[in-house]
């Protein structure tokens, strides 16, 4: 069964046995418990986002974000503006996968990751 919801939400790169490590992970020696309550207590206050979003304004460490193409839980088009107003960026990176997109993607990710990091190096030495 998690196999069958992995394959459908999660990502396409997944075998039976690196789903079912997925699931032992998440459901734990507690039948999914504990991560149960950990999705139950995230705080979704007006001031909880309000903190947050301050938070992102000021930060002193480059922001990108890199959305799943076919992510069936967040769709782009629904939160990207969103997130691209709180981390004051103009755009959004897009790579192959579901909602585990570093399982399907991990080198265009790596490589993502690498670009900005270069790129905040450069910006960096000429401050």
């Amino acid at each position: 069964m998690f196999y069958v919801l992995n394959k459908t939400f999660g990502t396409r790169n997944i075998n039976r046995a690196e789903s079912a490590a997925y699931a032992q992970l998440l459901l734990g020696p507690d039948s999914g418990q504990a991560f149960l309550q950990i999705m139950r207590s995230f705080e979704r206050t007006a001031a909880f986002e309000h903190g947050i979003k301050a938070a992102l304004k000021v930060r002193k460490f480059p922001a990108q974000i890199i959305w799943g193409k076919d992510d069936p839980a967040f769709k782009n088009e629904k939160y990207a503006p969103h997130l691209l107003k709180a981390l004051d960026l103009e755009g959004y990176e897009v790579v192959s996968g579901k909602h585990f997109l570093q399982e399907d993607s991990s080198r265009a990710i790596a490589s993502l990751i690498a670009r900005l990091i270069s790129a905040s190096g450069s910006a960096a030495e000429s401050l």
